[in-house]
This record gives structure tokens, C-alpha cells and sequence, in this order.
């Protein structure tokens, strides 16, 4: 199973397209009464992370991993990098909690997602251990305000299949991490240019 960035990123992209609105800087975020809450019990993951090119090493609790790759002439070479397990863990356990909270809902709504609605995570106030998973409920306006895209499923109906939390049982290499995220909702309106 291949665990890249893309969860993450469709965080990012989500928040900044919110934030930015694409170019016009307008943005909305839920209603009146705000985004409505996951009303689902805790979701239970386990997995074992089996990645080329990622290895727990118990003498001192670290995890070599591929950062990326160097070209040289013809030749590209993998570029390792080693850092503390739970710094590496963390956000790979939301990217893993991310992609099940995204085929529980489609499980659980007996349909695609389709446009407009979109899981991630994102780490919270820069701290190591603070990560959170978002469903995002995206409308997407033209200049002129008129809505081109909007979320294929209810905001009542995704509150009602969306779990509170997720706890997740990361292994690597015989090694487990365990850690546990709220999930939360987020309306967003992006003004696409």
C-alpha cells in the first residue's frame, strides 16, 4: 500500500484554496450554526506500514526512510534520511487514519465522494503529537458568485457516517506506534478564477 503525501497535500490545498480563494482572498467556512460535527463512534485502524525504502532501527528508535532521489549524469540514487520514530510516525498514522476515514464514508454512503468532498489532515499548532483529519465540504464559486461545484453528499449525511476520532495501530518493521486524531468537518466556499 502506498502512503505518499497526497492526503496531506489535499489539506494544504483545501485550506490555501479556502483561504485564498483561488485569487479573489474570499472565503467561508460552514454556516451560521458552523460545520456540523462527526456523530460516529471511534474508528480502529491497524496497519502495517511496508513502504520500499523505510526501516525502524531499535538500537536507537529512529526510522531510515527514502527523502527522495539524486541525479547523477544517467544515474538516479535514493537519498536516505533517519529521524526519531514518533516525529516520522505521527503524520504517517493521520495519512493512514485520512484514507480510512474517506473509504469508511464511501462504504458507509454506498457511493463516491465525487467533487466537492475531499478527507486530509494537517498537523495543528506545529506540535509533534497535534494532527487532526478533515472532511472538507467544498463549494466552489465562479467570479461572478455563481456556484459551479458543490458537495455530491449532505453535510448532515457526512456528519452522520463521519467517526469522532480515529485511532490508529501503525507497525513497522515489528515495531508499533499508536496515536489517536479528532476528526472534524470544514465547509469551505473557493472562488475559483
Amino acid at each position: 500500500m502506498a502512503y505518499r503525501r497526497r492526503r496531506f497535500l489535499v489539506a494544504i490545498a483545501a485550506a490555501a484554496a479556502g483561504s485564498a480563494g483561488c485569487t479573489s482572498g474570499e472565503q467561508s467556512q460552514g454556516t451560521a450554526d458552523g460545520p456540523p460535527t462527526p456523530q460516529r463512534n471511534r474508528l480502529q485502524v491497524n496497519v502495517t506500514y511496508d513502504e520500499p525504502g523505510v526501516e525502524y532501527i531499535d538500537a536507537n528508535d529512529t526510522v531510515r526512510y527514502t527523502a527522495g532521489h539524486r541525479r547523477e549524469g544517467t544515474q538516479r540514487t535514493a537519498v536516505s534520511s533517519v529521524v526519531d520514530f514518533e516525529t516520522w510516525a505521527y503524520p504517517r498514522a493521520a495519512e493512514v487514519g485520512a484514507e480510512r476515514v474517506e473509504a469508511s464514508l464511501k462504504q458507509r454512503l454506498s457511493r463516491e465522494l465525487g467533487p466537492g468532498v475531499s478527507v486530509g489532515y494537517q498537523q495543528v499548532d506545529g506540535g509533534r503529537e497535534t494532527w487532526e483529519i478533515i472532511v472538507f465540504l467544498t463549494t466552489t464559486e465562479d467570479r461572478n458568485g455563481s456556484v459551479v461545484i458543490t458537495p455530491t453528499v449532505g453535510a448532515e449525511q457526512v456528519a452522520a457516517e463521519t467517526p469522532r476520532r480515529v485511532a490508529v495501530r501503525l507497525t513497522v518493521d515489528s515495531h508499533e506506534f499508536r496515536a489517536e486524531y479528532p476528526v472534524r468537518i470544514e465547509a469551505v466556499t473557493q472562488v475559483r478564477s
